[in-house]
């Protein structure tokens, strides 16, 4: 037998299998060791992400929340992931915004006027709600959990795209204002901001988390 030839033949055939397994129709090959075929789709993919970070983001407001009414925190996870989808942000991102910002207390008002889950400042929300063409009806808009999110999700992308995405900066003109990080940042006197720090720290873990379920969902 002329093995050479026979080793080409053997690696023709699997190179053949494999092309045919790649072709299935809306399926990718995953390697999968747990006895199923491998095959999984990108809605699938989609779908497992969705339960995982709807998961990922109700475990956040029940350690921070966990007196409040279980409907209630089950509500405001879903809004807080439907609104960043619909911003287009990650949703663990703005989940760490709102629990860095508010600990998810939907009411709350700091000492220079910020309202609701994502601290937002009245004069600057009710900007992002006209660009959005939203209803504004003054402070009691932010107090509304859905319309505080979408308008706070809204105002952090815009944020990233004007510091050139990246989140350190972008998280530092939430907190500070960005005029003042701007005229900062042309001064050479930007320094660490221990918000943005805060913020990022725990949307890594939150990441994190995240990475792991999806790998172990396959």
């Amino acid at each position: 037998m002329n093995r050479p030839r026979f080793l080409q033949r053997v690696l023709m055939l699997l190179a053949a299998a494999l092309l045919l397994l790649s072709e299935v129709p809306g399926r990718s090959w995953t390697g999968d060791s747990d006895g199923t075929d491998g095959l999984v789709s990108p809605q699938e993919r989609r779908e497992a992400r969705e339960r995982v970070e709807r998961s990922t983001i109700l475990a956040l407001v029940d350690a921070h929340q966990r007196s409040a009414d279980e409907g209630w925190r089950r509500q405001l996870a879903d809004v807080i992931y439907e609104e960043s989808i619909a911003a287009g942000v990650d949703p663990l991102m703005v989940a760490a915004i709102v629990a860095k910002e508010s600990s998810f207390r939907s009411r709350v008002v700091s000492r220079k006027g910020a309202v609701g889950l994502m601290q937002l400042r009245p004069f600057v929300a009710r900007e992002i709600a006209e660009r959005r063409q939203l209803k504004w009806n003054g402070r009691e808009t932010l107090r509304r959990p859905e319309l505080n999110v979408r308008l706070g999700a809204s105002y952090y992308k815009q944020l990233v795209e004007r510091f050139e995405r990246d989140p350190r900066l972008a998280l530092a003109a939430y907190h500070r204002g960005p005029t003042r990080v701007r005229r900062q940042l042309s001064r050479g006197t930007f320094g660490d901001s221990r918000y943005a720090r805060n913020v990022l720290g725990l949307y890594q873990r939150l990441d994190a988390r995240r990475r792991n379920q999806l790998l172990q969902r396959g």
